[in-house]
C-alpha cells in the first residue's frame, strides 16, 4: 500500500440539480486537509466546502446555519444533537417519539375507521333509496330485499 492511501478517503457527497432531480458524486478528499480547513461562512461556495464547514464545525454549532438549511445537513445535525445528550434525555427523546407515533397510528386508524362506516353508512342510505324507488314501482318485498340487502322487515317500515 502507499502512504497515500492512508491519507484519502472516499466521501459520497450529494446534492439536487437544478432540475430537482437527486445527484450522488464521489469525491476524493485527503483527510489530512480538514483540520487545515479554515474557510468563513461567507466563503463556502461548493457543497465540498459546506460538509468541511459543518465536520469541522458541528461540535460548536448551537443551530443549524441557515445555508446549511437542507435536509441532509439537518438529519446531520439532529443525530449530532442527539449525540449530545444524556442517556435520560434519550430515553426521554425516544419516548416522546413512541408516543407521537402512537398518537399518529392511531389518528390514521380512527380516520380509515371512520371512512368505512361512512361508506357503510352511504350504501344502507342508497339501498333505502333503492328499495323505495322499486316498492313505488310494485316489487315484492323479497325481490327487494334480494336485490338490496336490506332486511324484510325494514323494507316493510319503507
Amino acid at each position: 500500500m502507499t502512504p497515500a492511501r492512508f491519507f484519502t478517503k472516499e466521501w459520497a457527497i450529494s446534492s439536487w440539480t437544478a432540475e430537482g432531480s437527486y445527484q450522488a458524486k464521489k469525491q476524493y478528499i485527503k483527510t489530512d486537509k480538514l483540520p487545515n480547513f479554515d474557510k468563513k461562512e461567507s466563503e463556502l461556495v461548493t457543497e465540498l466546502d459546506k460538509w468541511f464547514y459543518l465536520l469541522k464545525n458541528l461540535s460548536h454549532l448551537d443551530k443549524i446555519p441557515d445555508f446549511l438549511d437542507k435536509r441532509v445537513f439537518q438529519k446531520i445535525f439532529k443525530i449530532a444533537e442527539m449525540s449530545k445528550m444524556t442517556k435520560e434525555e434519550r430515553e426521554l427523546y425516544h419516548s416522546d417519539v413512541k408516543a407521537k407515533s402512537d398518537w399518529n397510528a392511531g389518528i390514521r386508524y380512527a380516520e380509515k375507521k371512520a371512512k368505512e362506516e361512512g361508506i357503510e353508512e352511504g350504501e344502507h342510505i342508497k339501498a333505502i333509496e333503492i328499495a323505495l324507488k322499486m316498492k313505488m314501482k310494485g316489487t315484492s318485498n323479497e325481490d327487494i330485499a334480494e336485490l338490496t340487502g336490506l332486511a324484510i322487515q325494514e323494507i316493510e317500515k319503507l
